[in-house]
Formats: structure tokens, sequence, C-alpha cells
């Protein structure tokens, strides 16, 4: 089984819950906070690259495996490691996931989940060729006396958070619009933006401008990818993804600021009813209300929620 964003992560916890005998986990990298999901227990096995350099960087916390040791998990360490492989009871779990924040927050994660016997033999093997070197207790005081925490590094509080990740170009927004009607002082205005947009179209032949309205405080940046959410009557309509080509603003006289957002949409596209949108995005995890904007970043809801809205997708209902 294929596995990726957050339905990594929820495996990866319900196997190792529901495993039974010894975990061995293989990770480089391990912060604070995140071995909760391995679920550990007396006898459980870790294998990781506690060195200085790595203490010294944050990319792995050694008071997080002196907490592990004192729960009588039984600690290794290389400092070639660079595999991330979760031998839980009777299945594995290869990927490129660590046991940090940032991996399990933020970064764009996949593995692959083993339950044929062979394959899982296999993965014994390479743990039991490689648990030659115990954790020393000289050496853990040594690492806990260089540990410096991780700089710019996204906690619990901010690992998802949507300025920081559209700020890096990542991120999707869902946007609730209402129709209206354009003031005609802003007539030169949207002339001026929609012409520089067509300049900026990447698919001239196949591809036009469409421009909304926006009212909000949150500000679209060219680049930003947006999820338009009509309401026309009592009706809700969701138009496939599209990039941002250009924004232009003006400052109204009560101080507010309105702001014209040009994308580049396909010549052809289907729409697709909020209700049934709403249905399939809940499959994957993502609740979603038709007044209200938000932001995605987690790349585990980011991905299918872009397959769902891609224009081909909506073509074919």
């Amino acid at each position: 089984m294929f596995l990726s964003g957050r339905q990594l992560w929820k495996q990866i916890s319900q196997t190792a819950k529901s495993a039974r005998g010894r975990r061995f986990v293989a990770t480089p990298y391990l912060t604070s906070g995140v071995a909760k999901a391995l679920h550990f227990r007396r006898c459980d096995v870790l294998f990781c690259a506690l060195t200085l350099a790595n203490c010294r960087s944050g990319s792995i916390d050694p008071r997080e495996v002196k907490r592990l040791q004192r729960r009588g998990v039984t600690v290794y360490t290389s400092d070639e490691l660079h595999a991330k492989v979760f031998l839980l009871g009777h299945k594995a779990i290869v990927g490129s996931a660590n046991l940090t924040r940032r991996s399990r927050d933020v970064l764009d994660e996949a593995a692959v989940l083993l339950e044929d016997r062979g394959s899982v033999a296999a993965v014994r093997a390479w743990f039991e060729a490689r648990l030659h070197s115990p954790l020393q207790p000289e050496w853990l005081a040594k690492c806990i006396a260089a540990y410096r925490p991780p700089r710019g590094t996204p906690g619990p509080k901010h690992g998802r958070d949507p300025a920081a990740a559209r700020e890096r170009g990542r991120g999707v927004m869902l946007a609730a619009l209402v129709p209206r009607r354009d003031d005609t002082r802003d007539a030169s205005l949207i002339e001026e933006g929609r012409a520089r947009a067509k300049q900026l179209l990447k698919h001239k032949r196949r591809s036009d401008v469409e421009d909304f309205r926006w009212s909000g405080s949150r500000e679209f940046r060219v680049g930003d990818v947006v999820i338009q959410m009509f309401r026309d009557g009592e009706e809700t309509w969701v138009s496939p993804h599209a990039r941002v080509l250009n924004v232009r603003r003006r400052t109204l006289k009560n101080g507010k600021r309105r702001s014209y957002v040009f994308l580049e949409m396909p010549r052809r596209y289907r729409r697709m009813r909020f209700e049934a949108f709403a249905k399939r995005c809940r499959a994957f995890g993502l609740e979603i209300n038709a007044w209200r904007t938000r932001d995605v970043t987690d790349s585990g809801l980011m991905h299918p929620l872009l397959l769902l809205t891609s224009p081909d997708a909506m073509r074919r209902g």
C-alpha cells in the first residue's frame, strides 16, 4: 500500500498501536513529542543518527532519546544512517519520514506499507545486521550538552501556519465568493490588470484570464493557487484550481483595500456543485464551508484537493 501525508502518519500510529511483539524503528532524526505516535514500550528498539553535529543543528533531540530509554526502549546509533524504516509486528513501513515535527507537519512524505512475509523478513534481517552499537551513557551526556534547538523549524503551533506556507509558495486557498457589481471607478484598474495578466499566461492557446474582486484582509500574491467557490442564488459552484497571474489593489475612502485577482483558467471547463465537492473532500479528511475562505497547507490534504479540482478531473465529472 502506498502512503502519503496524513494517511502515512495515521497508518504509522495505528499499525504501531496494534503491533504485537517488539517494535523496531530506524530514523536518523528525532524531535520531541513525535515518538508518541509509535506507542513505544519496554524492549522496543530505536536506531538513530545521534551525532554531535545532528544535536547541534537540532535535527535530533538527545533529551527525547533519554526519555525513551527511561521507558525501556533500547537505543542503537550509527553516523551513516539515512534510512527510515518501521518494523511493527508483522508489518513494515519503509519511506522518507523521520520522527520530527517538520516531517509530520510540513514536509511532503511518502512510504510503502509491506505486509507479505518475505518483505517483512527482509526488513527484520536488515535491522539485525545493523543493531551492533548500543548507545553509551557517556555519549548521550555529551550529546545533551551539545544540543541546540533548531532555528526556524515550525513547532506544533506553527507547523501548518497558512501565511508562512503561502510565503514559501505552498498551499491552496479555497476562496468563498459572492456575485459582484463592479465600481465604474475601477474600470481602468481592471482593464490594466487583465491586460498584464494576459501577457503572463503560461498556456496562451488553451487558457484565458478570469478575475474576481476581493475585499477581505487576506493578501493574494502572484503564484498563489486558488479554488473559487461561487455562490449563485441558492447554489454554490466550485471552479478548477487556478494560478494567480496578477493582483491590482485600490484603497477606498474608508481606508479599506479592494483587490482584483486575475487567474489563469482553461478556456473550457466544468464547475462542480459544492455539495458533491464537499462530500469528496470529506472522504480524504478535509472539512470545508461554502461561506468560509481558508488555506489548505497540509500536503496530505492539499494533494488530493488539487487532483480533485484539476480541469481534467472536473471535465470527467
